[in-house]
């Protein structure tokens, strides 16, 4: 018994530790938007160059809050 206490606090202590760790770093967050057929327009970017407007919101919400890259 004393046994299976000492790992659970050491499995607790492990994960409190590696949880603070990934903290610091922002999420990086893989964005696809592949279509084999019909494209909807959010998706599509515009003739003239740039981005999508997808992908565009995607940006915006990462930079106001800071939560991924």
């Amino acid at each position: 018994m004393r046994r299976l206490i000492a790992f659970l606090v050491a499995l607790t202590t492990l994960a409190m530790a590696s949880t603070a760790a990934a903290a610091e770093k922002p999420l990086r967050v893989l964005y696809l938007d592949q279509s084999v057929g019909w494209k909807h327009a959010p998706v599509v970017r515009p003739e003239h160059g740039g981005l999508a407007l997808s992908e565009t919101a995607m940006i915006a919400i990462g930079q106001e809050s800071g939560t991924f890259v």
